[in-house]
């Protein structure tokens, strides 16, 4: 049970596990995905939210502060943040990419949004036929150009086209 309507449960990994099996066992689709998520800007928020729409239960595993060390804030202050976006259902602070997670879990769908050829899941998923989402992010705009560049509503507009264009998912087929 969520301790508030829009706060997700941070577990440990046997607790993650298992509240995930939990999941599983009421009939609902598990969806993986995993990031550092140290800004939560709108790239990390566009991708946790897709994430959540190809299936019931989102789990997110966070970057342990090892493996994030460049980070501004620690695992456990990004795994808060992440809890208390409405869309996250469990969030565990864990060695991520999070091969181990996919192979215990084998959600439903994985979802990726770095470079398909560095998808760390890809190979568990396809071992075990299962569903694969690569999230492409927006791009990060030149700083250099957008000052230069005049910011006229037209150009504003097609910015945000672009951006939405981008992060089009692209769907793996197992069947491929």
């Amino acid at each position: 049970m969520r301790p508030h309507p829009h706060q997700a449960v941070i577990a440990n990994g046997n607790d993650f596990l298992a509240a995930a099996e939990g999941a599983r066992a009421r009939g609902r689709s598990l969806v993986l995905t995993s990031g550092t998520f140290d800004a939560l800007d709108r790239r990390d928020l566009d991708h946790l939210r897709s994430a959540a729409r190809y299936g019931d239960v989102l789990l997110v595993a966070v970057a342990n502060d090892l493996q994030a060390a460049g980070c501004q804030f620690g695992a456990e202050h990004r795994a808060a943040r992440v809890a208390a976006l409405r869309w996250v259902d469990h969030v565990t602070v864990a060695l991520t990419p999070p091969e181990w997670f996919v192979d215990a879990l084998l959600p439903d769908v994985w979802v990726w949004s770095g470079p398909p050829d560095r998808d760390p899941g890809l190979p568990i998923m396809r071992r075990h036929n299962l569903r694969v989402v690569h999230i492409a992010p927006p791009p990060v705009p030149d700083h250099g150009t957008l000052l230069a560049a005049a910011a006229t509503p037209e150009t504003l507009a097609s910015t945000r086209l672009d951006a939405r264009e981008f992060a089009r998912p692209r769907l793996y087929d197992p069947s491929q």
